[in-house]
């Protein structure tokens, strides 16, 4: 038994407590879950106003987002908001897909059910004047470099060193910006 100011707690009056602390935990991360999955992915009615109103939702879920940042219509976020950083003065066009989260083959068995395979959480980071294009997939683990481009479509599985632009199914850089203003084409 515990002593408070005014009452004594039980032991069983603590584990309610702690099954109510748990039961609020879980819906704080639905109503995350819920304003960064429904909210901000179909939260379309004035553009204008919504690319104000989604980084102001994210940071109020978790997510460290930086200024002037345009995030378009339909965009899914993880849900583990604590392992995303978006830089300043990026873009993220519609349809993107930032992952955070996967399943850690490495300790499946065979005959395992999918249930038994733990997840890993991986941060993925948008550093500052990166654009992400129109339905690309960012898997967790991901970095993509100051003033990276990722052009639409594109699986990014790896780090996008900076100033380069990557494509393609998994990407892969295809041009590199130079410090003396030029580019240059890369060939994988």
């Amino acid at each position: 038994m515990f002593e408070a100011p005014g009452r004594l707690i039980t032991r069983t009056r603590l584990g309610e407590v702690a099954r109510m602390s748990s039961i609020i935990c879980r819906l704080v991360s639905l109503r995350n879950v819920f304003i960064m999955n429904h909210f901000i992915r179909y939260f379309t009615l004035l553009p204008s106003i919504s690319t104000k109103i989604a980084p102001a939702a994210l940071r109020m879920c978790g997510v460290k987002v930086g200024k002037n940042v345009f995030i378009g219509q339909g965009v899914y976020f993880d849900a583990h908001p604590e392992a995303i950083e978006i830089g300043n003065d990026v873009l993220i066009a519609p349809n993107v897909q930032i992952l955070t989260h996967k399943r850690d083959l490495s300790v499946y068995k065979r005959g395992m059910k999918y249930y038994e395979v733990p997840h890993v959480v991986k941060p993925v980071k948008l550093c500052d004047n990166c654009l992400i294009g129109l339905g690309a997939l960012l898997m967790p683990g991901v970095t993509v470099g100051e003033g990276g481009f990722v052009a639409a479509g594109a699986v990014v599985a790896k780090d996008v060193p900076p100033y380069t632009v990557v494509a393609g199914v998994p990407a892969s850089p295809i041009r590199e910006y130079l410090e003396d203003g030029t580019s240059r084409r890369l060939f994988s």
